[in-house]
């Protein structure tokens, strides 16, 4: 097994984290369905002033999409806007998820359209979250 990183003294160096450590210590708690865990590690970028991005706020809306935990999944992306992070489908396709899953049909409309009137092109992935989010429900061809 390999030594811990040495300064040369013979004290461990300590490595602070960045934005592409907490990406995928996010990615770990989506795979975990651990939103909880998400959201703590986001609060901790904002404490040590490090700057979120869209692979950050995706993988958190993802965590919470695997939970089945919507409200937080839209919180989330208003956050994204209000923060002014360029917000992609993989996001929003996120969101679309999080309202399927928590059988918040309406809600999933809500964010498809938002997605729209962002100018964000609609993917594949898209429209299968929001055909999965509608079956139940009824469908309108207006959504499209």
């Amino acid at each position: 097994m390999d030594n811990p990183p040495s300064n040369g003294n013979g004290t461990v160096q300590k490595i602070e984290k960045n934005v592409f450590h907490y990406n995928s210590l996010i990615s770990v708690c989506e795979k975990m369905k651990d939103w909880k865990g998400a959201l703590d590690l986001l609060y901790e970028m904002d404490r040590k002033n490090i700057t979120k991005n869209e692979v950050t706020f995706s993988a958190a809306i993802s965590a919470c999409e695997k939970a089945k935990n919507y409200k937080a999944a839209l919180a989330l992306l208003d956050q994204m806007e209000h923060e002014r992070i360029y917000r992609t489908a993989i996001a929003y396709n996120a969101a679309i998820s999080a309202c399927e899953k928590s059988l918040k049909s309406d809600k999933a409309i809500e964010v498809f359209e938002r997605m729209k009137n962002h100018g964000v092109k609609p993917t594949i992935i898209t429209y299968s979250a929001l055909i999965s989010a509608v079956r139940c429900h009824g469908f309108s061809s207006s959504i499209f």
